[in-house]
């Protein structure tokens, strides 16, 4: 569908290679060297200890994730002698239960690492910094059951952009990204960690594709998180990148607060919207220390999360961050 979209409108010829194995760690397609830039302590700071997933419809097996390297030596390195233009990949549900902590090193590292492997086995034919999009992290469906700790996916979806909640970023430069996790499908016959709705998937990336590969003004992003002011009885959420017409809210929930001394978060609603921000209103004069927003496996119906450009019609992606205090 990707592929598709790419001749439609550009009418060149697209070959595309298929590289999969299903429920597949991002160690097991890192190379050593690249593994070496990452370690757990050193890089974040989640203890991912005592999870387990139980499903009907498992993408995997307990097969040491895949073993460190080994989807990297037998897929990816005998492919470095041919000439690349660009990647979009979807992974990052394995690395829910192994290795969270480091997947925002681990991550970037590898997109770092094949861009640098294959320039060199090219002999520059491909460039060093070629295009990467990737997919967030979709809903993760009620049939399948998260033991003790509940924000492991939101989790992935943030370190999967190494901790700013947007791309391209400083650790990823040139990387575009489709948010998925609006669209849950629990009808889907492998759950809705893979929902059907691939077109919605396609276009997102294609999007981001036409931007950032192609250096067109497309409108990719979705209105993305700046900053949260509280003031009195209300917050203030305001966003960028809101593209030509700005933002519309299709439901009121997703935002969470946090109190000074509480590791408690609290549910709030949105009350209203004025141009690029959106207004939550909160009478407690308490100290409000941070904010999240869709920090949940499955946050929304489908296509009914909270905050969504009209142009184009993209969901803002989760974001994590703590308040500017005004008096």
């Amino acid at each position: 569908m990707f592929g598709r979209r790419l001749v439609d409108k550009y009418s060149i010829p697209i070959g595309l290679m298929n590289v999969n194995y299903g429920g597949s760690s991002v160690e097991a397609w890192s190379s050593p060297e690249i593994l070496a830039k990452c370690n757990s302590s050193t890089f974040g700071t989640y203890d991912n200890t005592a999870i387990i997933i139980k499903s009907d419809s498992s993408n995997g097996d307990s097969r040491n994730e895949n073993l460190q390297s080994a989807l990297w030596n037998a897929m990816i390195y005998p492919l470095l002698n041919t000439t690349i233009h660009g990647v979009i990949w979807y992974q990052g549900e394995r690395n829910t239960i192994y290795r969270t902590d480091v997947y925002n090193c681990t991550f970037p590292a590898m997109i770092k690492g094949w861009r640098e492997e294959w320039f060199k086995a090219t002999s520059g034919q491909t460039s060093r910094s070629f295009p990467f999009g990737f997919v967030q992290l979709a809903s993760l469906g009620k049939n399948i059951i998260i033991s003790n700790i509940e924000p492991l996916f939101p989790l992935i979806r943030w370190k999967q952009t190494a901790e700013y909640g947007y791309v391209p970023n400083e650790k990823q430069r040139n990387v575009f990204m489709a948010v998925a996790y609006d669209l849950p499908d629990g009808a889907s016959p492998l759950g809705s960690i893979h929902p059907r709705d691939k077109e919605t998937v396609a276009e997102r990336l294609f999007l981001g594709a036409q931007n950032i590969a192609y250096n067109t003004s497309t409108y990719w992003t979705g209105p993305i998180f700046y900053e949260a002011i509280f003031s009195e009885d209300k917050i203030r959420v305001k966003f960028r990148s809101v593209g030509s017409s700005g933002i519309q809210v299709r439901s009121k929930g997703g935002f969470e607060v946090r109190l000074f001394g509480n590791k408690t978060w609290i549910p709030l609603q949105i009350s209203g919207l004025i141009n690029d921000t959106v207004i939550i209103t909160y009478a407690n004069t308490l100290k409000v220390t941070s904010i999240r927003y869709n920090w949940k496996k499955e946050p929304c119906l489908y296509k009914k999360c909270a905050i969504y450009s009209n142009q184009n019609h993209l969901p803002s992606p989760p974001f994590i961050a703590t308040f500017h205090q005004t008096e």
